[in-house]
């Protein structure tokens, strides 16, 4: 089957502001369960250059789990009859108008450090449509159209077609502009992952709902990397690593009820506007993000459950 855990060496970072940054993991400060950014996502963003790859910093001492995404995984198991990928070359952030020949894109080449041509499909999928693996997971040969990639997609090889960063002149954007730019510091390419409601779990393929960046970019879709796990108090080794409408956060922030000796655990959102219990007799429904800074529109009622300071 097609294995979506992350290797914790692996970062993705966000485009925001001309500023590369990791993606922080949450953090156990009083009040508040993560401490966001104040910048946001702009429609457009410049392409960084000689980036180095960092590790994120908790807050309060206490471990953080994978701030990683499982999709960035280049760990696949399965491998999938397909074109031969012995393409041509191509710079990633050109997608729009790709250095290909005509009738092809460029698309990741096995992993996220390398790219080539790839031809599209006939009747291609469309932005957000189902769309279908025709090679490995990070070959680049799927049925999704031109500027687009495959992602988010099951041990079929089923998923949703997104969009890759299009970066010409080193100004980034993304078809849809209210897409977050995401870029792994290695990567020779960037893709534009969709938004989603963290309480309504809207994810296409069971895929999770989850914050990036602590949520001051808003929640986005990632894949599901629980497996039989991932319940309330279950430990996770991953961000992605708990059930949909779950987080992995830290366990001493979290509830006593948390699996002996984790480090952290799964733990649900909950809505500040609705008096619903926490699952858990030692926790409140706190809000997620920091009030002091500002708020994604839509995400004012988020919360989570934790033990109240």
């Amino acid at each position: 089957m097609l294995t979506q855990a992350i290797p914790r060496a692996v970062l993705s970072v966000l485009l925001a502001a001309c500023t590369v940054r990791e993606v922080p993991g949450d953090s156990t400060t009083t009040g508040t369960i993560p401490d966001p950014s104040t910048s946001t996502t702009t429609p457009t963003t410049t392409l960084p250059t000689n980036t180095t790859t960092t590790t994120a910093t908790p807050t309060s001492g206490t471990p953080e789990p994978d701030t990683t995404t499982a999709q960035d995984s280049l760990d696949f198991v399965l491998k999938l009859d397909g074109p031969p990928e012995d393409g041509i070359e191509c710079d990633g952030f050109k997608q729009l108008h790709p250095e290909c020949p005509p009738g092809q894109k460029c698309t990741p080449d096995g992993d996220s450090a390398h790219t080539h041509c790839v031809a599209i499909v006939d009747d291609p999928k469309g932005l957000y449509e189902p769309c279908t693996l025709t090679g490995d997971g990070w070959s680049g040969h799927d049925d999704c159209d031109l500027g687009m990639l495959c992602w988010n997609f099951d041990n079929e090889g089923h998923g949703t077609c997104i969009g890759f960063l299009d970066c010409p002149d080193g100004l980034c954007s993304c078809v849809d502009p209210a897409a977050t730019p995401s870029l792994c510091q290695e990567c020779l390419f960037g893709y534009c992952l969709p938004p989603c409601d963290p309480f309504v779990q809207d994810c296409p393929n069971s895929g999770l709902c989850i914050p990036v960046n602590n949520g001051s970019n808003g929640f986005t879709c990632t894949p599901d990397a629980s497996g039989d796990a991932g319940q309330v108090n279950d430990p996770c080794e991953f961000v992605n690593g708990c059930d949909p409408g779950l987080y992995c956060i830290s366990a001493d922030a979290a509830s006593s009820a948390c699996a002996k000796d984790s480090q952290t655990c799964c733990q649900p959102f909950c809505d500040l506007a609705f008096n619903v219990p926490c699952p858990n007799p030692d926790q409140q429904c706190l809000q997620w993000f920091d009030p002091r800074t500002p708020i994604p529109p839509g995400l004012e009622n988020v919360g989570i459950c934790a033990i109240p300071p």
